[in-house]
């Protein structure tokens, strides 16, 4: 018995050496896994504080593009009054250049020239000065409405360019207002993607099968124990009784107390004799 409780004694304790190396292992690699874990959701928080300020930014930005671009397009919806205004000018200066050159033209004949040439009569002296004086105030008249127009034309041109100019600066302004709001959604689905981590993360359910294992370990490893602990205590119970039974054991004891008596009681039954 002694013998088989020995043996049953050293296989009990390679198996608790085996389940107490794996249980470490284990607890090990999750303690590992947890630690990583944390460190990513850290990370992982911080990279949605970074985008929380970022996206405030660029919503303020684009808060602020969009009142420019609001305040410019009430400017720019001259821009069609303006281009009909500008035609309407043009066709009155043409028709005043027009009108010019015909009176030109006839002064300049009357100027020049004695005999009519459709009726090939000669022109009078005196009618000819009142031509020449009458086409010479209508010539001024036409220049001066020519020049001021002209000067009405320039204007309006000025102010259309100016607000051409505007309405590209406006479409630049809409570009950046356009990429602000393609960087809000990229920002919030980023924001999306990582909160999604982070709950992956934070889900136990790979962590738990973990949890479970080292927990039957830890099972295991504590009935083992016991196990050995009655195995010693069983142990201890076989050598105090394998050590009575010896020679050396209770026999001796036994007879080094009795056998005094024994030989007492002998002689004085010899004695009797």
């Amino acid at each position: 018995w002694l013998s088989t409780n020995k043996d049953e004694i050293n296989i009990k304790k390679n198996n608790l050496n085996l389940l107490t190396q794996k249980y470490e292992l284990k607890k090990e690699y999750l303690n590992k896994i947890n630690e990583d874990k944390d460190q990513k959701i850290k990370e992982y928080e911080e990279q949605i504080e970074k985008n929380r300020i970022k996206l405030e930014q660029v919503m303020t930005r684009g808060a602020t593009l969009r009142q420019v671009v609001s305040n410019m397009e009430k400017t720019l919806n001259q821009i069609p009054e303006l281009e009909a205004k500008i035609k309407d000018y043009q066709k009155m200066e043409t028709k005043l250049e027009n009108k010019l050159s015909s009176i030109k033209k006839n002064k300049n004949f009357y100027e020049h020239n004695d005999i009519c040439s459709t009726c090939k009569q000669t022109i009078a002296e005196n009618f000819k000065i009142q031509e020449i004086k009458k086409l010479t105030t209508k010539e001024k008249e036409l220049d001066d409405g020519l020049k001021s127009l002209k000067d009405k034309l320039l204007n309006e041109e000025s102010m259309l360019n100016k607000l051409k100019e505007k309405e590209n600066h406006v479409y630049d302004i809409k570009i950046q207002w356009a990429t602000s709001n393609i960087s809000i959604k990229g920002i919030q689905s980023e924001n999306s993607k990582t909160k999604k981590e982070i709950e992956n993360l934070g889900n136990t359910k790979y962590n738990n099968v973990n949890v479970d294992e080292i927990r039957e370990l830890e099972n295991s490893i504590t009935k083992v124990k016991k196990e050995l602990s009655d195995l010693i205590n069983e142990k201890e119970y076989y050598e105090v009784a394998s050590g009575l039974l010896k020679d050396t054991g209770i026999k001796t004891q036994i007879i080094k107390q009795y056998l005094p008596i024994i030989n007492q009681l002998t002689n004085k039954y010899l004695s009797s004799l």
